[in-house]
């Protein structure tokens, strides 16, 4: 029972390997080259939000581990604050805020 969980979450580990979904197959590093970095993030509530840093230093999409389509965001210079559909994103350091449309705040660390 053990070794069946340690094979199950090391599966779950690997970022790298390609998705049998194709709509996720630009979302792993490696696979497509608009991408040029990738941070994970935990965050406050538990959960988990993977960060791809776009060729252009102003694009990230963002997911959550749990699913769901990734959320494009930009900002208009470096540094600067992530704006997207309902969805904005602060970037300090290893630290990340993210503010959705009628939730609360979400702060996050870079693990």
């Amino acid at each position: 029972m053990v070794a069946a969980l340690i094979v199950l979450s090391a599966a779950g580990c690997s970022s790298q390997a390609p998705s049998s979904n194709p709509q996720d197959e630009d979302h792993f590093a490696g696979t497509n080259p608009q991408i040029i970095g990738r941070h994970i993030y935990a965050c406050d509530d538990g959960a988990k939000i993977t960060v791809d840093f776009l060729v252009d230093g102003l694009t990230i999409e963002m997911r959550s581990s749990t699913g769901g389509k990734p959320a494009r965001l930009t900002a208009p210079g470096q540094g600067l604050r992530y704006i997207g559909d309902r969805i904005t994103a602060d970037a300090t350091g290893g630290q990340m805020t993210i503010n959705r449309q009628g939730y609360a705040a979400q702060a996050c660390r870079r693990i």
